[in-house]
């Protein structure tokens, strides 16, 4: 006799498996199928081989220490770069972490698997990472109101062999710059990007020989710097191309409160790439006002995916064409090139980083506020649509103790599964007690087993 398949669950003598409601027969004992669960929550996604249940605290000296960025090295170990003393009367600092695939703290990185970097008398803060082909780990952000680079050695040292002392920075006289993207290249030569606040503001792009000096064939200096007429430019992300050209990602501002996506790529000399876009640049709004992007991915088939918020307060993804022009067969409407994002019981969704899968599949990791405390990621097929079977939109969420929580970063492994970087605050007294947190989730998983339920 066959069941209609109304469940992914059955029954076994002491046993509840998620195997597509095939029927069994156990040492004569019939298997019912029976409704438990439809929908699974983002616990039933997290990696028990990871940490505590799937996550990982942080534990650091000082105050208030949020992650911003990860990368992973060739043998699991995941990094995540961040600062410290946040929202405290104390100067921030620099935080490095490493830890074990398997979530545990590596202690043969720093001081039991921390690294504190003070580079100034004033605020430094790490808000990207890259490891290098041997190793060696490049951290951007800002050091006293100056976009860096730094290098640390494998064991946690700074790399006194780069720059000057294990850093450099990029900046104008007189005008704060900062990092929010950094990439290795496989030459060894060093890409950043971010913003200049210049009057109008402007992306700011950077490239460094192996050794830390500026790369002057890129722009005459190093550097370059772009605005888009009329508005401010914040640039949040990078991405390297096949061809070694370089996307910068980000938004753009006006007086008027105006504004939206804004994108650009550079040739490999630095000059605007005249094919892409209006003049290399590539600007998009989605609503009346401001929307947001903070992370920017190629695929496979060279279309560039962008990440962020509408000023609607909804996550956002946008697809553009290898030329620039909108990509409007992404997504579920036709005839648009973005999909937005709402999750029931939250004021606001952003979309604050993405990630591909080895299929081109896209992960967001998906910041909410304005609900009950959780961290969560949302996830689409190649094409923008939400994946659904993993829960609603797409969303998978993950409560922390009913503690706040944030996130920042994300990555994809080698093996598919997602690293969700962020923080926990375990101070629910109003104040801050902020400490880096980690999440890894296994997406592949689509069965569960629970105990004891027995049905003859």
């Amino acid at each position: 006799m066959r069941h209609k398949n109304t469940s992914p669950f059955i029954v076994l003598t002491g046993l509840l498996v998620g195997l597509g409601g095939v029927m069994l027969l156990l040492r004569g004992v019939q298997a019912q199928a029976r409704v438990v669960s439809t929908t699974p929550t983002g616990h039933d996604f997290l990696d028990p081989a990871f940490g505590s249940g799937g996550r990982v605290i942080i534990p650091i000296s000082g105050t208030n220490q949020i992650a911003r960025e990860v990368a992973i090295q060739p043998d699991g170990k995941v990094i995540v770069v961040g600062y410290d003393n946040w929202r405290s009367a104390e100067r921030d600092n620099i935080v490095l972490a490493r830890v074990n695939p398997d979530g545990t703290l590596d202690t043969g990185f720093g001081t039991d698997g921390v690294v504190t970097t003070s580079l100034s008398s004033e605020d430094d803060a790490g808000y990207a990472v890259a490891v290098q082909p041997d190793g060696k780990i490049v951290v951007a952000g800002s050091s006293n109101g100056a976009a860096f680079v730094a290098r640390y050695k494998t064991d946690g040292r700074l790399d006194t062999n780069f720059g000057s002392s294990g850093m450099v920075t990029t900046t104008l006289p007189s005008v704060h710059s900062w990092f929010l993207g950094v990439a290795v290249l496989d030459d060894g030569r060093i890409v950043a990007g971010g913003s200049i606040a210049t009057t109008p503001a402007a992306f700011l792009l950077a490239r460094y020989q192996s050794n830390g000096t500026p790369d002057t064939t890129l722009g005459g200096s190093g550097f370059v710097t772009t605005t888009i007429p009329g508005n401010n430019a914040y640039g949040w992300d990078i991405a390297i191309q096949p061809d070694g050209k370089v996307l910068l990602a980000g938004y753009s501002t006006s007086s008027g409160n105006q504004g939206g996506f804004a994108l650009a790529r550079y040739n490999l000399d630095g000059t605007l790439d005249g094919g892409f876009g209006t003049g290399g640049i590539v600007t998009q709004s989605l609503g009346a006002t401001i929307d947001y992007a903070y992370s920017v991915n190629v695929q496979s088939d060279e279309k560039i995916v962008i990440g962020g918020q509408t000023e609607q307060k909804t996550g956002a993804l946008a697809r553009y064409n290898a030329d620039g022009s909108y990509d409007n067969t992404f997504g579920a409407v036709a005839g648009r090139n973005y999909v937005t994002t709402t999750i029931p019981g939250y004021a606001s969704v952003v979309f604050i980083e993405t990630t591909l899968q080895a299929d081109d599949s896209i992960v967001a990791a998906t910041r909410m506020s304005g609900g009950p405390p959780a961290v969560g990621i949302t996830v689409f097929d190649p094409d923008g649509l939400p994946k659904t079977a993993l829960g609603p939109n797409g969303v998978i969420t993950t409560t922390n103790e009913g503690h706040g929580a944030s996130t920042y970063a994300l990555l994809t492994q080698p093996d598919g599964k997602i690293v969700l970087a962020g923080h926990v605050d375990f101070d629910d007294s109003g104040e801050f007690a902020y400490d880096m947190a980690l999440w890894r989730y296994d997406l592949s998983v689509k069965a569960r087993i629970y105990l004891p339920l027995v049905t003859r």
